[in-house]
């Protein structure tokens, strides 16, 4: 009986053994699907911050490139606003010269023909600046003045570059 017991006891310690082993199988089985899982999540994670990162710079060089030629055309802007306002200067001193009101009540015929003339040269500056091609006379212009005598500085950036 003693044998009995001892049997029913080994076969008893076996079955908990196995039992316990099952359960030590299962649980570290799931653990590592989890982990899996857990890995799996975290490379697609990664992968998503990474693209993000590389979004993010490369937004950030688009707004720095963006900035820049925003900052050169500024800088273009402000001079261009500079050299109208020295052409200003002058147009006021070569106009400050002469009295054009007392000119035009004692010869209205010659200050007409002055305006008109000057009114011309000046227009043709607008449609030089637009773009305009050349005449053959201003190509062939040997000075600032031959060339237009409102707008003298074209000279040298459109016959003279």
């Amino acid at each position: 009986m003693l044998k009995i017991y001892g049997l029913v006891a080994v076969v008893m310690f076996m079955t908990m053994l196995g039992g316990g082993a099952y359960l030590y199988y299962t649980s570290t089985q799931n653990t590592i699907i989890q982990l899996t899982e857990n890995n799996t999540q975290l490379k697609e994670n990664q992968e998503q911050l990474t693209e993000a990162v590389q979004t993010a710079n490369n937004t950030v060089d688009y707004l720095n490139n963006n900035f820049e030629t925003m900052r050169q055309n500024f800088e273009e802007a402000s001079a261009q606003l500079q050299l109208s306002r020295e052409q200003n200067s002058q147009l006021i001193e070569r106009l400050g010269r002469h009295e054009i009101g007392f000119l035009a009540i004692s010869k209205p015929a010659l200050v007409e023909r002055i305006i008109n003339n000057a009114s011309s040269e000046a227009m043709r500056c607008f449609e030089l600046l637009t773009g305009a091609p050349l005449t053959e006379d201003e190509k062939n212009a040997e000075n600032e003045r031959q060339f237009n005598s409102e707008c003298p500085w074209l000279y040298t950036d459109l016959v003279k570059p």
